[in-house]
């Protein structure tokens, strides 16, 4: 998924098996959505990724 939070867009990855990736999240940024990622439940993953951004005045498409 990619979100955009401060003009910065943000190419979001993450599945089964403990998969994330996001190259260009700060390591706080990283540490703070795989808090929120349940990589048992990928959709409400997603809409946990969509809430955090919208908290942050962010957006995700």
């Amino acid at each position: 998924m990619v979100c955009t939070l401060n003009k910065e867009k943000y190419q979001i990855e993450f599945g089964t098996n403990n998969y994330f990736n996001c190259d260009n999240c700060s390591s706080q940024m990283k540490k703070e959505l795989k808090e929120i990622v349940d990589f048992n439940n990928l959709n409400d993953s997603v809409s946990n990724v969509e809430e955090y951004f919208t908290n942050n005045n962010g957006s995700c498409d």
